[in-house]
């Protein structure tokens, strides 16, 4: 029979164990919807747009730094739609400019 003490100390292992796989599933989580939204912003420029707006307003400047490719991608992405844009409004065509 375990003493109060080792019951306590499995107790704590346990609870250490279900700590670290609760961490691990928000972790999973955490990449699987990023990985959404990074699709969904890439899809359309609009989303890109929005996307880049939340980033902007709802990370921190360290975090910011961490995502800085996908920032400068989705930049990218709304940057070409602006500039078909433009060439479309021009009748897209780039030679008489």
């Amino acid at each position: 029979m375990a003493t109060l003490e080792q019951q306590l100390a499995e107790l704590e292992q346990k609870t250490a164990r279900l700590k670290d796989k609760i961490k691990k599933q928000d972790t999973a989580e955490k990449v699987v919807i990023g990985g959404m939204m990074l699709a969904y912003a890439r899809k359309n420029p609009n989303n890109a747009k929005r996307l880049l707006e939340l980033m902007q307003t709802e990370l921190r400047e360290q975090d910011l730094k961490r995502v800085q490719r996908a920032v400068s991608e989705l930049n990218l992405v709304v940057g070409n739609a602006e500039l078909a844009s433009i060439g479309n409004h021009q009748g897209g065509n780039y030679a008489n400019t």
